[in-house]
């Protein structure tokens, strides 16, 4: 008599040892459990941050990092504006995204708005440092803070592309005051327009990104293909039905109650 294939040999294998051998699957879930457990009696990241925080003197750097860590905390930004062009340090462009923060912290729905000199920033003698000269400064001092700015490490990289093209401007929503979708995109993006057109020089286009917008645009893609799929299907249905039954008076008929029950 032939022997069975290998793979029944396996199978039939483990099947004893869950059969006759019940203490090794305890055995097993056991462990898998104590292991878990372990784990979610663990603290996280954020509790061990913590711990360290108030281990270690809370001395003036570390608050300013602490103040930096609570403002710019990735888990917390929720939308950002971009803006690009030729160059973001011409005194036209810096003084038009300027004016839209001021035009975008007006707005109900927006809760914060985070701009370049909001950065806490500190010279070799501890005062504060603007990284962006007065609005009424020359071109040649606002070209000259492009060095000033892509030095500093919490703006390279974070709210300035390397090439100097791109600025970003993150926000926060004040979900209280949410009306519709609009509400905290196409509002946002005419309130910047707005105000950029008022500045001849700005050669910015404004654009979202973020966490909301996606999610917004991928809801929004998805509706759209949905229902283009919904209706291709009820046209091959229909079409298919129709030669089938070999009349629309039989698919009438027998698509009637269906029809009903879904709609």
């Amino acid at each position: 008599m032939a022997s069975p294939p290998l793979t029944q040999r396996i199978t039939e294998g483990i099947a004893d040892v869950f059969v006759h051998q019940r203490w090794i699957p305890a055995l097993i879930i056991i462990a898998c459990t104590t292991i878990a457990a372990l784990g979610l009696s663990g603290k996280t990241f954020e509790d061990r941050l913590g711990e360290s925080d108030t281990a270690m003197p809370l001395d003036e750097n570390r608050a300013l990092l602490t103040e930096v860590r609570d403002q710019f905390g990735l888990e917390q930004l929720e939308c950002f504006v971009v803006f690009d062009g030729k160059s973001v340090f011409t005194k036209s462009n810096i003084q038009a995204m300027l004016a839209a923060k001021e035009a975008l912290a007006q707005l109900p729905q927006v809760a914060s708005v985070v701009w370049l000199d909001d950065l806490p920033t500190l010279n070799l003698f501890g005062l504060t440092e603007p990284l962006l000269p007065e609005t009424n400064a020359s071109e040649a001092e606002y070209a000259a803070s492009r060095e000033r700015v892509l030095e500093n490490p919490l703006v390279l990289g974070q709210l300035i592309s390397e090439d100097g093209t791109t600025a970003l401007m993150p926000l926060r929503y004040n979900w209280l005051q949410y009306q519709n979708a609009d509400n905290i995109t196409t509002d946002l993006v005419a309130t910047v327009e707005k105000v950029l057109a008022k500045y001849p020089d700005c050669d910015l286009r404004v654009r979202l990104t973020g966490n909301a917008p996606l999610f917004q645009a991928i809801e929004r893609a998805f509706s759209t293909n949905r229902l283009r799929f919904q209706i291709i299907g009820y046209v091959l249905v229909f079409f298919l039905s129709v030669v089938l039954f070999r009349g629309w008076r039989a698919v009438l008929i027998v698509g009637s109650a269906p029809m009903l029950g879904i709609f």
